[in-house]
C-alpha cells in the first residue's frame, strides 16, 4: 500500500490529513508510505512534509523515473 499525498487539497491540507492518519489506532493505516506531491520546493515544506510522517516529497509535475525511485525506495520488496 501506498498513498501520493497532494499538500493542497480543498477542505484539508496534505500535511493535516498525514498526521490525522499517523494518529489512528488502525496499525496499516498509522505506518503506510505516505509520498507528498507539491509544486512548492522550499526546503522547510520539505522538511515539514518529513516530521509530519511523510516518507518522500516529489515535486509536481510528478516525473514517473522519480515516482518509481520513490517507491522502490519506501516500500519493502514483496517475499
Amino acid at each position: 500500500d501506498l498513498v501520493l499525498m497532494d499538500l493542497r487539497m480543498p477542505d484539508m491540507s496534505g500535511l493535516e490529513a498525514t498526521k490525522r492518519m499517523r494518529n489512528m489506532a488502525d496499525p496499516v493505516t498509522s505506518t503506510t508510505p505516505i509520498i507528498a506531491l507539491t509544486a512548492d520546493v522550499v526546503m522547510e515544506k520539505l522538511q515539514e512534509c518529513l516530521d509530519q510522517g511523510m516518507q518522500w516529497v516529489l515535486t509536481k509535475p510528478v516525473d514517473l523515473d522519480e515516482l518509481h525511485q520513490a517507491m522502490t525506495r519506501i516500500i519493502p520488496p514483496a517475499r
